[in-house]
């Protein structure tokens, strides 16, 4: 049995540079040469890369996304369950003799952990913010990120997910495929009544066709 954490990824990505090897080959050897071979979790993630200061407006909104799914403008396809954790922390500073509230940031969780497909989407500045103890606005600044998707494949799921890229598909196309088969997010109704997109969430996530996993 082996596991690999996201440190332990990027320590075998080292190797892979030195061999000349991408993840998409690394997993269709395996797929295709070692049948007795089983995955039984898959966690990929997306970082939405910060835009510069003066175009917040372009980047997602989780709370926005969180709000439409209770206005029913965001539709879920196999999965049922959705919640969302937001909090923080009051804390005080000395230099200023004051309390001052600390946003921990939105998180977004469809599906359950016990499934065999689950997302979550969290505000990843202020995790680094608080990570490396910095104001969000340097977080973004230093790091560049704004928000991170992830996606967890389990079980049959995952193996459905590695029979795709054993038969040359992109790991980072398939999951957006996947993603845009289980959500759509939309901002407001026309008016004809149709669903408008969102347009930061078309123009970071969307644009790939929908994908269906089944083995």
């Amino acid at each position: 049995t082996i596991q690999l954490s996201g440190k332990g990824c990027r320590q075998l990505e080292l190797s892979f540079v030195e061999h000349n090897v991408t993840w998409e080959q690394f997993f269709s050897d395996i797929y295709t040469n070692y049948s007795d071979f089983k995955m039984n979790r898959l966690d990929i993630a997306f970082d939405e890369k910060f835009r510069g200061f003066g175009n917040e407006d372009k980047q997602i909104d989780l709370a926005l996304v969180r709000d439409n799914k209770r206005k029913h403008q965001v539709f879920l396809d196999t999965i049922k369950k959705w919640s969302c954790i937001e909090g923080g922390e009051s804390v005080f500073k000395e230099s200023s003799n004051e309390w001052f509230d600390k946003d921990d940031g939105l998180s977004l969780y469809f599906g359950s952990r016990q499934s065999a497909f689950y997302m979550n989407f969290y505000e990843k500045r202020y995790e680094l913010a608080k990570k490396e103890n910095m104001s969000v606005r340097e977080a973004v600044e230093i790091f560049g990120v704004w928000n991170r998707f992830e996606l967890r494949f389990q079980d049959y799921k995952s193996m459905a997910f590695l029979e795709e890229v054993s038969q040359g598909r992109e790991i980072a196309d398939t999951a957006r495929a996947v993603l845009n088969k289980e959500i759509v997010v939309y901002n407001g109704v026309g008016e004809y009544g149709e669903y408008i997109p969102y347009r930061p969430w078309q123009e970071v996530l969307g644009g790939y066709e929908i994908l269906k996993l089944t083995m």
